[in-house]
């Protein structure tokens, strides 16, 4: 009796203890815990399993957590979807209902500067890449020589100030936050508007089952489910409610990544 005891001890030690799923979001906001945490304790009674946030404090950490696959909920830039479902099998549950225009722009008397090109050389206010503003500027820009210098500039609308007063040639923002900042005042004008694209989603890894995954994409859509998104949703979409995502709207968009360090298609 003692030996098997001691053999079903040894039997528990030697099974590893099951790890909590990791919900992540892209590092763009100060205050992740207050925005995150209650999606992670949601999902947690949804699931059965815990759930914690991944603190990453910037886009290094957040860029090694998704290539070493560590984490089972994502929520970020549609590039990033689009990676995690072509290369490790990620599923879209809910995302941001609105489409996403990107507009490249320049000081309202840049009479020189017609259009993406006349921009190489030049200083550009933008995000810090992988930003997908900033990729999408730079996509306009195929010859790594003729390309513009990058100001690293964080905020919307410092990035409009800044090339409002001339302190930056151009830039690029969405095209929602361009109608708020410039309304009637006309202090910039727009050279290149990209076509509609889908949004950020919150996306499973292949670990969450398809059953599980209809589970919780239709927990989110609930009542209860906005309800525990509603800094999220403040944040990204005017408080509107996230809709139901599909895999297919997502083809495609991790062409952006492919300049980024680590993201080649596997």
């Amino acid at each position: 009796m003692t030996k098997l005891f001691f053999a079903a001890a040894i039997l528990l030690i030697m099974v590893p203890a099951r790890a909590d799923l990791v919900l992540a979001g892209a590092p763009r906001d100060a205050n992740d815990s207050e925005m995150y945490q209650p999606i992670a304790d949601f999902l947690t009674k949804v699931t059965g399993e815990t759930v914690r946030v991944a603190h990453t404090v910037n886009f290094l950490l957040f860029e090694e957590g998704i290539l070493k696959d560590k984490y089972d909920f994502v929520f970020a830039g549609p590039h990033f979807n689009s990676w995690q479902i072509s290369n490790e099998g990620h599923t879209a549950l809910v995302r941001l209902p609105q489409k996403q225009v990107w507009a490249i722009i320049v000081g309202v008397g840049e009479d020189k500067i017609t259009n993406t090109k006349d921009l190489a050389g030049y200083s550009v206010c933008a995000h810090a890449p992988p930003n997908l503003g900033t990729l999408i500027l730079l996509s306009q820009f195929p010859n790594p020589v003729r390309q513009p210098y990058i100001k690293e500039t964080k905020g919307w609308k410092k990035i409009y100030d800044a090339i409002a007063s001339g302190a930056c040639k151009g830039g690029i923002l969405p095209l929602t936050q361009l109608h708020e900042y410039d309304g009637a005042a006309h202090r910039v004008k727009t050279i290149f508007l990209t076509a509609p694209t889908v949004n950020q989603a919150l996306t499973a890894s292949k670990r969450i089952s398809p059953e599980l995954q209809g589970k919780i994409r239709q927990a989110l859509l609930s009542d209860n489910g906005q309800r525990v998104m509603t800094r999220l949703r403040a944040a990204y979409s005017n408080g509107k409610p996230l809709v139901a995502a599909d895999n297919a709207e997502y083809s495609g968009m991790d062409v952006m990544l492919l300049n980024e360090r680590g993201f080649e298609p596997k």
